[in-house]
């Protein structure tokens, strides 16, 4: 489980993807992965934060979620439309499976969580 964060952007509008946490090695396959969080972005300028999985053998990046499952945190603003407060965040749950992040998984592996 990956611990609470608050990061904010840079001002300069461009995305940095930076490591999350490195899950433990896997011990078998998986037939889906399934992680849920709750989150939000700044509430202003581009949206920037997103979450995803990578599936990592020796140091080497095999297959990667970020294209397929895709979605970007939602503004505050966006929150308050649906009655929420400020401090409120929405709840994502993505649910992996049929993909090469779930079918390639051998011992060994580790799943990377990135930000």
């Amino acid at each position: 489980t990956g611990q609470d964060f608050h990061v904010r952007g840079p001002k300069s509008g461009h995305f940095l993807p930076e490591l999350y946490f490195d899950g433990p090695e896997m011990q078998q396959g998986a037939k889906v992965i399934k992680m849920k969080f709750k989150w939000r972005d700044q509430g202003y300028g581009n949206r920037k934060g997103q979450v995803w999985i990578q599936l990592v053998r020796n140091a080497d990046v095999i297959a990667d979620t970020r294209t397929d499952f895709f979605a970007l945190a939602p503004h505050v603003q966006e929150l308050n439309a649906q009655a929420a407060t400020r401090n409120e965040l929405e709840t994502r749950e993505v649910v992996i499976e049929d993909h090469p992040v779930v079918d390639l998984v051998q011992m060994g592996d580790k799943l990377r969580f990135m930000r």
